[in-house]
């Protein structure tokens, strides 16, 4: 006869029955050594909410998304628009567009893949420009674009400059903290506004941009009880390492970009003129002249 029972020959316990590992034990001994209470909910507590502890830019992109700075919203212009990119074949390459303006600062977009020529890179860009009608000004590429291959015997800075002659740079030098603090302050500014397009993911290689930023987080030392200052990399790293590189030039093109507009302003009008009937009398014209009329005439 079968019994109905299935737990006739066992005495079913949980571990705090048994207390063969006491949980609340090694949380209290982690919080005691100094392990951050987000991260002992991350990691023993399964709480998903803590999923940024570490982050460096996790609160900033918090601030930016709740006065609304991330959104669909129409560029004042089409014209500068700017590329910064992080490089590599077998690795993840990342794209930002960006535009300065008069008011902040434009993240138009965002692209991420790997394992591709550069030629792809070069068909995502004039795809980009042909939809949203945008003209670029200059291509910023990191250092790692002046090294040649073997297979190409020519380097991704070579291959930029052959199809954008002229508009082709590379990122200043610059430490990886100055970096990420340039990259925050970025977020932070009140005139920085992310496209809601960063956000999507357009291909089977793409990423969430917005989501790669706040992921982009510091390693922990699990001997020291403390977070190291470098990051971690993983799969947000190329595309957070991009926006450290735009965050390093943006303060540089927003200049250059003013810089075009006041000279744009200052341009002398067109001259005008008379017909000589309106000229009057020479006595009429000298007068005018001591008067310190200005008016260029033909």
């Amino acid at each position: 006869m079968a019994r109905k029972d299935p737990t006739w020959f066992c005495d079913l316990q949980t571990l705090y029955d048994t207390r063969a590992y006491d949980p609340e034990q090694t949380i209290a001994e982690e919080r005691a050594s100094g392990m951050p209470e987000d991260l002992i909910n991350q990691e023993y507590l399964c709480d998903f909410n803590a999923a940024n502890v570490g982050s460096f830019w996790g609160a900033a992109v918090a601030q930016l998304e709740k006065r609304g700075g991330l959104c669909a919203f129409t560029p004042s212009g089409v014209d500068d628009v700017f590329t910064v990119f992080d490089l590599g074949k077998t690795d993840d390459t990342a794209i930002w567009w960006f535009r300065p303006h008069a008011g902040g600062f434009d993240v138009l977009d965002h692209y991420a893949s790997h394992g591709e020529e550069v030629s792809h890179y070069f068909a995502v860009l004039d795809e980009r420009a042909e939809r949203h009608g945008w003209r670029y000004r200059r291509f910023w590429l990191p250092h790692d674009a002046r090294a040649k291959t073997l297979a190409a015997r020519t380097s991704v800075q070579d291959q930029f400059m052959s199809k954008y002659p002229g508009r082709v740079s590379i990122v200043p030098d610059m430490l990886v903290r100055d970096g990420i603090d340039a990259g925050r302050a970025l977020l932070l500014a009140p005139g920085t506004r992310i496209h809601a397009r960063c956000s999507e993911v357009s291909g089977p290689k793409d990423c969430d941009g917005v989501e790669a930023l706040r992921a982009y987080h510091r390693e922990w030392d699990d001997e020291g009880k403390c977070f190291r200052q470098r990051p971690v990399h993983d799969w947000s790293s190329h595309t957070a390492d991009g926006w450290r590189y735009m965050a390093v030039v943006a303060k540089e093109e927003g200049r250059s970009s003013q810089n075009r507009r006041e000279d744009a302003a200052r341009k002398p009008g067109a001259i005008k003129t008379r017909s000589m009937a309106d000229l009057g009398t020479l006595d009429e014209l000298f007068s005018e002249c001591e008067s310190g009329g200005d008016e260029r005439r033909i």
